[in-house]
């Protein structure tokens, strides 16, 4: 054999041995970028799955929040309507003429769940007049 048929050989082998080792570079090269993408979808979907349930507190917190604070808001507005009212009682009951107003309390005392007692007024009807009226209620 001469030396340019052995050189050739060789050449041919470390050639073939070459390719070969190449494909399987490649091939384990694949594997390596498949796993890696397998393992970043796997970590995306997690991170989505989290963010999704951290979003779905966030949210359910907010709304909770906003249903308290509702309610708050309701709660100012009744007692404020409840506040209006009794200052308009209390405005309307003072500003009756002074019939009116004893007459209104006679009827309020009389219509009271009590079974005797003593109306005296403020001292201003006290200053105007030094009526003093006894309500009794007989017990049925």
């Amino acid at each position: 054999m001469s030396i340019d048929k052995i050189t050739s050989t060789i050449l041919a082998e470390a050639e073939s041995e070459k390719e070969r080792l190449l494909a399987e570079a490649k091939e384990q090269c694949d594997q390596i970028i498949k796993e890696a993408r397998e393992k970043a979808e796997g970590i995306s979907q997690n991170m989505v799955k989290k963010g999704n349930e951290e979003k779905e507190k966030i949210i359910e917190r907010r709304r909770s929040v906003a249903s308290i604070d509702a309610k708050k808001i309701i709660l100012e507005k009744k007692q404020e309507i409840l506040d209006q009212c009794f200052t308009g009682a209390i405005d309307r009951i003072i500003n009756l003429p002074r019939e009116e107003y004893i007459d209104y309390l006679v009827k309020v005392g009389v219509n009271s769940e009590m079974y005797g007692g003593l109306l005296t007024f403020n001292q201003k009807e006290h200053d105007s007049s030094t009526e003093t009226f006894r309500i009794r209620r007989d017990s049925n």
